[in-house]
């Protein structure tokens, strides 16, 4: 699924699976994505969450407290949490409702914040973020992103033309040989 990713998606993941191993963690969860979306700082999530005061450090600081640091070690995107999981499940689903042919940062942030019980979100409400507050900010970023369905739908139809040319052109190609 890595292709359905933007850059700075891709970014984020891998920043969430470092922070894990530096945190000597055996496991990829959702305060690993939130550290990792903070540290892609040009992404959309990260510049939503520095307005508000979330930043990188503070985040980072508070996580490591609350986790008992053990030494460095070596972990795989195999390694996600089923929270994890559903988190990028229900980040590609937002994607795709929206006509959003990538997961982005934001998406994954919406997702994340979907979860209520999960230690980055008290981590943020912790931190002052009204969680609601921000899950809306997102969506109507979400939404002033949408690709039109007429729009999205024509380019596949355009497509389908293409492709169904192009095979009538090898057929006919194949048939007069």
């Amino acid at each position: 699924m890595e292709n359905k990713f933007t850059k700075r998606a891709q970014n984020a993941l891998s920043y969430a699976r470092m922070q894990a191993q530096d945190l000597g963690h055996t496991y990829i969860g959702s305060e690993h994505l939130l550290i990792g979306l903070l540290e892609e700082r040009d992404s959309v999530a990260s510049r939503m969450l520095q307005k508000r005061g979330i930043t990188f450090t503070k985040i980072r600081t508070d996580i490591s407290e609350q986790s008992l640091y053990r030494e460095k070690t070596v972990i795989s995107v195999k390694d996600i949490t089923p929270r994890m999981k559903k988190i990028i499940e229900c980040a590609f689903k937002t994607s795709e409702k929206y006509g959003q042919p990538l997961i982005g940062s934001e998406h994954l942030l919406y997702a994340l914040l979907n979860e209520s019980d999960c230690l980055a979100v008290r981590v943020l409400e912790n931190n002052g973020l009204y969680v609601h507050e921000m899950k809306n900010d997102l969506l109507t970023f979400i939404q002033s992103s949408q690709k039109p369905k007429s729009i999205a739908d024509n380019k596949k139809k355009e497509e389908k033309i293409k492709e169904l040319q192009e095979f009538i052109a090898r057929f006919s190609a194949n048939a007069s040989k």
